[in-house]
């Protein structure tokens, strides 16, 4: 493993220091991002960025791509290549070349997401997972090849614990809420786990397909950044409460961001090393046949 390639942290860090108009979280981190490719571009002429968005949400259990209208629900499956985790079966990945393109995406899903009318007429009803898949592709003149690197930034907007009387409401709300409820226990008991060092496997992440997604973020070789939410209205001092011990307990969960090389990708790269070093060796000797006055059989 080498350490974490910088553009995700670096662009998670800055947006926190920008005042981009007041916009929202999402809107940027796809400004900052894009911004930064462009300079590394612009700088490295052999560095090209690809950028995939998904954005999906789960509703009562369901998992829904928001950029496919009238889908069925999709199914969370484990990776059977050796990789550890979780990912959505089928999920649509629309290729993003620009911010527009980005925008686009966020208005297109925004538009497809559950909405309930109850205190707030435009609450979601769901948990929301955007996640933006980046590849670096590198050209190494040196050996011929290009060198890919990928990473992901995974943005949850997590629905807020509800009960039915607070929302004053009868029907489906109280399904939906349950449900919401459901997956946020699974999520607050599976990082109360991590926290204290307990089990970090996938069977740990079954209990719920919210947990099952956020796999990733919660032990995977990235950074993570939990943003809580919480009102100063007497009404909901428990949630707050809750909340912000949860956030507590995440800051306790011990991660460290690493770039992970597969067997193929760190052969290569200690075969170019062992190269360069032959390179140099060869470099050496010629020199010393050079002052020694000893020709040197140059093979064509």
């Amino acid at each position: 493993s080498i350490p974490f390639p910088p553009i995700v942290r670096e662009v998670l860090s800055e947006m926190l220091e920008r005042n981009l108009n007041l916009q929202g979280v999402i809107p940027q981190i796809a400004t900052v991002l894009f911004d930064k490719i462009a300079k590394i571009e612009h700088a490295h002429k052999d560095v090209r960025y690809k950028i995939k968005v998904s954005f999906v949400e789960m509703y009562n259990e369901k998992i829904q791509d928001l950029l496919v209208q009238n889908v069925t629900s999709l199914n969370v499956r484990e990776y059977v290549d050796g990789t550890t985790g979780f990912y959505v079966e089928g999920v649509t990945q629309r290729d993003c070349a620009t911010l527009p393109d980005f925008l686009q995406v966020l208005v297109d899903g925004t538009q497809n997401r559950t909405i309930y009318a109850h205190s707030d007429s435009d609450s979601s009803r769901s948990h929301l997972i955007l996640s933006i898949s980046l590849e670096r592709m590198t050209f190494d003149s040196a050996v011929k090849m290009i060198w890919l690197q990928k990473s992901k930034i995974s943005l949850v907007d997590l629905g807020g614990s509800e009960t039915a009387k607070s929302l004053k409401t009868t029907g489906s709300t109280p399904i939906e809420s349950a449900a919401i409820n459901k997956s946020l226990i699974a999520l607050s008991n599976l990082i109360s786990n991590l926290s204290e060092g307990g089990q970090s496997d996938t069977i740990a992440f079954r209990n719920s397909k919210l947990t099952m997604l956020l796999m990733d973020s919660l032990v995977g070789a990235g950074s993570t950044y939990l943003l809580a939410c919480c009102s100063p209205s007497e009404s909901v001092v428990a949630e707050s409460t809750s909340t912000l011990q949860l956030a507590a307990k995440a800051a306790n969960i011990s991660k460290k961001s690493l770039t992970v090389l597969t067997s193929h990708e760190l052969e290569v790269r200690n075969l170019k090393k062992t190269i360069e070093e032959l390179k140099k060796e060869n470099d050496k000797l010629r020199h010393l046949f050079t002052q020694n006055k000893i020709t040197v059989p140059v093979r064509k």
